[in-house]
């Protein structure tokens, strides 16, 4: 796939189908139990799964202790990877005092969280197609096959669908919180919606952001039968 076609691909992606779409926001809307959650990111593994073998169409939701094992997976690898950037803003927040601990330290605190989350996003995001292509845990921080994988891609390339994925992240975030600021019912209606327009907002994007996943990584699995049965019957 080109550049353009990438992003359209990852964008309409999430709309292949509504049922499963729908599912998704409810297990997103489940969380608060943890379990559901835990389902909905071994399900992100599942689609970067079937996106190296060509599917384009949301996978189903069959096997749930793969799901929630990959979930696992899934969170385990975000921690770690996550430990760099709490540990840079802790250390800024215990040593900004006094005066310091204003509108600077607040500039400073998001300058570095947006810096360290790119540079942790252009290991992180091959690192977990990585680790699904290779079907071990240890993959997502192979950071020497990770770089290699970067140089296949071409690093102008992969740094600019990262700006890109960025950009539309940021987006989206702004529209969320246009539509969260709209809100005015107060007490435990505004909290309701608000968990509800988090669980919509979140839904759409990581799974566009897995389907993304999956389209730059530069190799591909191979394609199980019943897909094969699938599309000899298309």
């Amino acid at each position: 796939m080109n550049f353009s076609d990438v992003i359209v691909d990852s964008l309409k992606y999430p709309f292949s189908d509504v049922k499963k779409l729908l599912i998704m926001f409810l297990l997103l809307l489940g969380s608060i139990i943890l379990i559901p959650v835990i389902v909905a990111y071994g399900y992100l593994l599942r689609i970067i799964e079937h996106t190296l073998q060509g599917s384009d169409e949301l996978p189903d939701f069959g096997d749930w202790g793969d799901l929630l094992g990959d979930g696992i997976k899934f969170i385990a690898v975000g921690i770690v990877y996550g430990i760099p950037s709490f540990a840079i803003v802790l250390l800024i927040m215990t040593q900004s005092s006094g005066t310091l601990w204003g509108i600077n330290s607040v500039l400073l605190l998001s300058l570095v969280s947006v810096l360290v989350g790119f540079l942790i996003n252009i290991f992180l995001s091959i690192g977990l197609a990585n680790m699904v292509y290779e079907k071990r845990f240890g993959a997502a921080f192979a950071f020497g096959r990770i770089l290699e994988l970067i140089k296949q891609i071409g690093w102008k390339r992969y740094l600019a669908f990262l700006v890109i994925l960025t950009a539309i992240t940021e987006v989206l975030s702004f529209i969320m919180g246009l539509i969260t600021g709209l809100i005015q019912i107060g007490g435990v209606g505004i909290f309701i919606q608000l968990f509800v327009i988090s669980a919509i907002f979140n839904c759409y994007l990581f799974i566009f952001t897995s389907r993304f996943r999956g389209l730059i990584y530069p190799n591909k699995l191979e394609v199980p039968e019943y897909l094969e049965t699938q599309e000899d019957e298309i």
